[in-house]
């Protein structure tokens, strides 16, 4: 597996390579969430589905790429449909 590379977390304020959420912001620049933190502060449903056991790190990479649990959200095109 190739190195991930290091990311801020703007709910927390933690550097680490864990997974996150890259939202694009208004002004063009790009903020990073990690699942669990953009869940609890944002609401956000793919976090929040990505997050649902309590994994972090290396663990919740592994759970996402095995079991895609966002997948619930998408329609047949694949679109997610997240409030």
């Amino acid at each position: 597996m190739a190195d991930r590379v290091s990311y801020t977390c703007i709910g927390c304020g933690q550097t680490d390579t864990h997974p996150k959420h890259q939202v694009g912001l208004v002004d063009g620049s790009t903020a990073y969430w990690h699942n669990d933190c953009h869940a609890t502060v944002a609401g956000c449903q793919v976090c929040a589905a990505n997050a649902a056991q309590g994994l972090k790190g290396d663990e919740l990479l592994n759970h996402i790429q095995e079991n895609r649990p966002f997948v619930s959200l998408m329609d047949e095109d694949g679109v997610i449909h997240a409030e």
